[in-house]
């Protein structure tokens, strides 16, 4: 309901429920991120023309705006969408966020949560781990509820099948809105209404592969330490590219080593073994650190990287510290931190309004010594 049809006593004119109307359908625009912040508005004269309503039907709807702090108006400049902190009505939030870890990937992710907040001048974030641990998991989750958070940008274990719908479901029904982070619900179909952002993961690999390609290899490998939600991706996306470029696949999974662990480094000699044996002249290693392991082994045995094997990696945590630096695939970490801040904050301000947003993001192509190109690509 407008500010008009609340007055006490007063009875809508037509002009008002006009002037009401432009200003809910600019105020949704505007919530929307359809004019983001800082954005310049149509002037007057533009939406005159545009909607055929009156110069102060148009500039009622303006003030009402104004009033609200959606909007700057700046003499002779025009009208803006005025920053989160210029907005007397927004109120600073207190954001809740649950990562398996705080190491490496999940800082970048962490981070980007909380410049965002600040650049927003929108809120602070609370930030609990649980160590890939379920049972550390809930009671994680249930002390930031108790904290009184206004919303969540979680990475919770997420397994498949029915344990995994319970768990969606259990989130679907906390008090506050959530934002995935590098999870979706996206495995169960149509019913996956949960909003999230997620690093394509498969179209990365994918352009790994078809970097490789492009510098002229046909047999190219993928050593991928399992277990994880990004190794699944990794995979999909290996396994999508030889089909499409019809190679024949060539994998090994370094199994029995959780992915949250440290790798012994004994556990890739097999793996180094078989690379040696083979025909395969590139490969797509799944991390850094494994990558980083193969080369230890690789190249004091004579392996000449990346003359006799190419090499591409995925993460690009570490890979410019390996021995001979490595091309990587970078997934947007930091950016999906900014990307699922702001998302949360358009759902706690705007409500139902909005259309519900699953974003996904993809890697980008770091080139380094290993793959044997000097072209950087992204």
């Amino acid at each position: 309901m407008s500010t008009v049809e609340r007055r006490a006593g007063h009875l809508p004119t037509s002009k008002d429920l006009k002037y009401a109307s432009l200003a809910d359908s600019m105020r949704q625009s505007i919530l929307a991120g359809s004019w983001p912040m800082g954005s310049k508005l149509p002037t007057e004269k533009e939406l005159i023309a545009q909607t055929g309503l009156s110069l102060t039907t148009v500039r009622r709807a303006f003030q009402e705006l104004v009033d609200e702090g959606l909007v700057d108006r700046k003499r002779g400049a025009g009208t803006f969408v005025a920053p989160w902190r210029s907005r007397p009505r927004q109120q600073r939030s207190s954001i809740g966020i649950l990562t398996p870890e705080i190491r490496s990937y999940y800082n970048h992710v962490i981070r980007g949560v909380q410049d965002h907040l600040t650049s927003a001048g929108a809120g602070t974030a609370l930030v609990a781990t649980y160590d890939w641990d379920t049972q550390i998991e809930k009671i994680a989750l249930d002390r930031l509820l108790d904290s009184g958070v206004d919303g969540l940008i979680l990475a919770p274990s997420m397994p498949h099948g029915d344990e995994g719908r319970a768990v969606l479901d259990r989130l679907h029904a906390l008090p506050v809105p959530v934002v995935l982070a590098e999870r979706s619900a996206q495995w169960t179909g149509p019913s996956g209404r949960m909003e999230h952002v997620i690093s394509d993961h498969p179209g990365g690999a994918y352009d790994g592969i078809t970097h490789l390609r492009d510098l002229g290899h046909r047999r190219i490998g993928l050593v991928v330490r399992g277990g994880s939600y990004t190794s699944r991706g990794v995979t999909e996306g290996y396994h999508r590219a030889c089909e499409d470029f019809g190679m024949s696949p060539w994998v090994r999974d370094l199994t029995g080593h959780h992915a949250a662990s440290p790798l012994p480094p004994d556990a890739v000699v097999p793996v180094a073994d078989d690379l040696q044996n083979s025909d395969v002249t590139a490969v797509l290693v799944f991390g850094d650190r494994e990558a980083q392991l193969l080369q230890a082994i690789l190249i004091p045995r004579g392996t000449r990287i990346p003359e006799d094997l190419a090499m591409v990696s995925y993460d690009d945590e570490s890979a410019e510290f390996a021995p001979v630096p490595l091309t990587a695939i970078r997934p947007p970490k930091y950016q999906l931190g900014q990307m699922a801040a702001e998302i949360l904050l358009r759902r706690m301000r705007s409500g139902a309004l909005l259309p519900l947003e699953q974003v996904q993001l993809r890697p980008s192509l770091v080139v380094r010594e290993s793959c044997g190109s000097t072209v950087q690509r992204k």
